[in-house]
């Protein structure tokens, strides 16, 4: 759910055209922050 989430977010700031897919850094990050087991207690 929390990729899912943290995706959607991401397009609706980040408007990509259709052939564009998002950049490894901004996937790495979401992934980290949704995968972290601490993740939780950090809230931005």
């Amino acid at each position: 759910m929390c990729l899912g989430y943290r995706r959607h977010r991401y397009e609706l700031d980040h408007p990509l055209a259709p052939t564009e897919s998002m950049p490894l850094d901004d996937a790495l990050h979401i992934a980290n922050e949704c995968m972290n087991p601490l993740g939780f207690l950090m809230d931005d």
